[in-house]
């Protein structure tokens, strides 16, 4: 070989070992810091400034409450961002000996360059016999500088030393190009997030200090000018700290998905080149050396293509929040407190032992209600996701306890807009001066020997009663069986259509439309309850109604189906595992106190069933009182008045939806103004009823949300698709036999499956997660 060949074999092979570390190292590193980054820097920057949101929602009384609890978590911040600043400055020492390193290399080459292109002329006047490899080393185009380097190695030395050369001369064009990203992109950002952490650290440290000072004796005051003076500053601090957390965190992010993708794409693609050319050999080193898509790579090309797939796949819809920590409340208790505590749990306090029955129940409350409340905030608050993600992530094999609730929710969703409907039906019919379930209504009668026409009561109404003729005949037009379908019921259809058109409205945006509305929702409610209070404090029979609720039979204490009533009523009651509470949970802020909120919300559930009892049992009272008044004047010529008994009238009011549509509208039909006040309480209906439906919605919407492949979708497309399916599934309850697949649904859809998936929650975070 010449001198010149010499020199240029020389050349190859020091340039060879000073790149056989460095382009893995350099990936490597690249790599390693995304993921410090992911599970360190992201987690604690998101969570600091999630803890000053917290801390600027605080209001006075509630800070200095909680002074002791925010004074150890500040020194734990205050600990953690010291950690993670002097880590970050490691980090920035590495970077830059990796910058340095990659400048020697690239002088190196740039040497070596010079080098080849002296040999330029010789080399081509010997190119006849290989120019099929010349063409080979010009295609590689893509790479400035070693394009007519390997042009001439191809020409003079066809061998695999120099086919590896051309590899390791596209990874010195890695060092290059991350010589420039370290240099323009990782460092300048690092610096700005070390200047974060610094101001961070700094913040926390003067927190610690006056909250310190606060302990003493001027600090217990909480008239203390001082504190207040620091309550104030500090929350005004909290909002440019946040603010700056997102700045530098938004800032370093975004620079080191650029790298490391771009970084990562680069490397793979040489460690293929240098496999392909050493064993194949020349046919395949073109391949090699393009990209999936048969683009050549080329920096600006990778960067650019990078950024395209960041801004696409790599952005997540924001989650959005509730305005405030009264609107969580509301929504939470608007969907704890439904019909259920109308109609079921007056029901069973009376079956079951009357006032004994609230020993089990407080004790089902205690031991039950509250921790599992607790532990659905606390997994949804904690992890900001939906049922269908949150259980996958705390454990891959419970991911089936999402689907499941999302399922549950859906078919209850389905039946329970029946039920509004029938609502809505009958709020519509009480705008009338006479409710026209006051009486029968009559048809005409023609009598031939007479020769004129009466208007007689319809018989199956006379025969039964007007309140059960309106419900079961105008309203259902219940048909024999579930077998017997004939037509489709108009008046209900029309009135599920409206309903589902109101749902659809106020859910449309999610807890953003759903959150203004439960204002109204949740409050009405308890003004019409109280309403129908006062009103029942003066009818006659109401003291004899509330004593036969809460006059207590210790004995059927010992009855165990009495226990496990009232595990199931607190079960349903608090809307335990249909995953509407995870959802609400995982739009408040992290540092929320769910054990507080959890203790509210179940109080709030228990006060409202118990008030919603004696409600409903001085209104009964006075329609049995009404009742065997009527029976009197009936029999007393016969001598019977014996079978008018109070307590027989009582108990035949109707448990479930009977009692809302049966014998509370024959309660209603006795009072004075009796349309007004069935316009009220059929409007609470409703409102308890749409108040329930919006928590088994938003639980789907939220699940579904979060899954990535629908992560692009407007919440307004996936809440109409939400809707719509719990539409089409409903259609088949507004047949003639509708009833009757409403009662399977609300037997067979939720009650034994709900038990299941609660057991599995508890299962997941116990077991799976670990209870510490």
């Amino acid at each position: 070989m010449s001198d010149n060949q010499n020199t240029t074999e020389n050349g190859v092979g020091d340039l060879k070992e000073n790149l056989r570390i460095m382009p893995k190292n350099m990936c490597l590193f690249s790599l390693s810091l995304r993921s410090l980054y992911a599970n360190n820097a992201v987690g604690t920057s998101t969570d600091v400034a999630q803890y000053f949101e917290y801390y600027e929602a605080l209001d006075y009384e509630e800070w200095c409450e909680m002074l002791p609890d925010i004074r150890k978590e500040t020194t734990t911040y205050k600990e953690v961002a010291q950690t993670l600043l002097e880590m970050h400055e490691e980090l920035m020492i590495s970077l830059k000996k990796r910058e340095d390193d990659a400048k020697i290399i690239m002088t190196v080459f740039k040497g070596l360059q010079s080098e080849y292109e002296k040999q330029k002329e010789k080399l081509e006047a010997s190119a006849q016999s290989k120019m099929g490899w010349a063409h080979w080393g010009l295609s590689l185009y893509f790479i400035p500088g070693i394009n007519v380097i390997a042009y001439h190695l191809f020409k003079s030395l066809a061998n695999e030393d120099t086919v590896k050369a051309i590899a390791k001369g596209a990874e010195s064009k890695l060092n290059e190009a991350g010589a420039l990203v370290v240099a323009n992109e990782l460092i300048p950002a690092l610096s700005h997030f070390i200047d974060g952490l610094k101001k961070v650290a700094r913040f926390f440290q003067i927190v610690e200090k006056e909250l310190q000072s606060f302990e003493g004796k001027a600090g217990k005051n909480v008239e203390s000018p001082a504190k207040k003076l620091h309550y104030k500053v500090m929350s005004k601090k909290a909002k440019e700290i946040k603010s700056l957390c997102q700045a530098f965190y938004a800032v370093l992010v975004d620079s080191l998905h650029i790298a490391t993708v771009y970084l990562g794409k680069c490397h793979l693609s040489i460690i293929q080149q240098i496999r392909i050319a050493s064993i194949i050999g020349d046919m395949q080193l073109t391949q090699a050396l393009t990209s999936d898509d048969g683009v050549a790579i080329s920096p600006s090309h990778s960067i650019s293509r990078t950024s395209a797939v960041l801004e696409g796949s790599e952005k997540q819809r924001t989650r959005d929040t509730w305005d405030n920590k009264v609107q969580f409340l509301l929504a939470t208790i608007g969907f704890a407190v439904g019909l259920g505590n109308i109609w079921r749990f007056p029901g069973l306090c009376y079956k079951n032992g009357g006032g004994a029955f609230l020993l089990p129940y407080v004790v089902m409350l205690i031991i039950e209600g509250i921790p599992l409340l607790y532990l659905e905030l606390s997994v949804g608050q904690r992890l900001k996701k939906g049922s269908l993600v949150a259980w996958s992530m705390i454990s891959p094999y419970m991911g089936g306890v999402g689907l499941a609730s999302v399922v549950i929710c859906i078919f209850t969703g389905s039946y329970y807009s029946i039920v509004i409907a029938w609502c809505l039906y009958y709020l519509f019919s009480s705008f009338r001066s006479a409710l026209p379930w006051s009486k029968c209504p009559t048809k005409e009668f023609f009598n031939f020997t007479s020769n004129r026409s009466f208007e007689i009561p319809v018989p199956e109404c006379e025969s039964s009663s007007s309140i059960s003729y309106f419900f079961y005949r105008e309203t259902l037009n219940v048909s024999e069986s579930i077998d017997e379908t004939t037509t489709w019921n108009w008046k209900i259809t029309l009135c599920y259509i409206t309903a589902w058109i109101v749902i659809y409205v106020c859910v449309i945006r999610g807890i953003k439309s759903s959150g203004k509305v439960v204002y109204f929702t949740a409050t009405f409610p308890y003004i019409v309850l109280t309403a129908f209070f006062i009103r029942g404090l003066t009818l006659e029979g109401f003291d004899r109604g509330v004593k036969h609720l809460f006059t207590p039979q210790w004995d059927k204490l010992a009855d165990p189906l009495i226990w496990m009533e009232a595990a199931s009523q607190i079960f349903y009651s608090t809307g335990l595992a249909f995953g509407c509470i995870l959802a609400f949970a995982s739009y408040n802020p992290t540092h929320q106190n769910t054990l507080k909120d959890a203790i509210t919300i179940s109080l709030v559930n228990s006060g409202t069933s118990l008030f919603a009892s004696i409600v409903v049992f001085s209104i009964l009272g006075f329609r049995a009182t009404v009742n065997v008044r009527q029976c009197e004047e009936a029999n007393i010529g016969k001598n019977n008045t014996a079978t008018c008994d109070f307590d027989e009238y009582l108990q035949r009011a109707a448990l479930g939806p009977g009692l809302v549509f049966i014998a509370f509208s024959d309660a209603i039909r006795s009072m004075p103004a009796a349309p007004v006040w069935s316009v009220l309480f059929f409007l609470m209906c409703l409102t308890l009823g749409i108040d329930s439906l919006f928590g088994g919605l938003e639980s789907v919407a939220a699940s579904l949300a979060d899954l990535k492949r629908l992560s692009k979708v407007r919440i307004e497309y996936i809440s109409g698709a939400i809707c719509m399916t719990c539409f089409l599934l409903g259609l088949s309850m507004v047949q003639d036999s509708g009833s009757y697949v409403v009662q399977l649904f609300d037997k067979f859809s939720a009650n034994m499956s709900l038990l299941v998936i609660a057991i599995c929650e508890f299962v997941s975070v116990t077991w799976f997660y670990g209870i510490r």
